[in-house]
């Protein structure tokens, strides 16, 4: 029963900050399907497409903008996370002359 309560509070809580003339995006689901792919889903309202729209994100509907948006935004830092993944992979190699080797021949 109280899991219910939690749900429901939760859901009345996003209907009101989506209602509301603020922008508003959530993630309320993310995952990976049955081919691998991440899968995220999110719930927005009026007043952030209208704010993506101001700020040059185009698309015919709300989903195209959306994706837009999210496609900008993992572009940007992804970049980022690639620099130090290189840097923790030089900082972490191994020096194979410092090793015995533990080929079987």
């Amino acid at each position: 029963m109280f899991k219910w309560l939690k749900q429901y509070s939760e859901y009345r809580s996003r209907q009101k900050k989506k209602n509301s003339g603020e922008p508003y995006i959530e993630i309320i689901s993310e995952g990976v399907d049955p081919m691998g792919r991440v899968k995220i889903e999110f719930d927005w309202n009026d007043a952030f497409i209208a704010h993506l729209r101001k700020n040059g994100f185009d698309g015919r509907s709300e989903e195209e903008v959306i994706e837009g948006w999210f496609q900008a935004i993992t572009k940007s830092n992804l970049a980022d996370f690639l620099e130090e993944d290189q840097l923790l992979a030089e900082q972490t190699r191994i020096n194979p002359t410092g090793h015995p080797d533990l080929h079987k021949e």
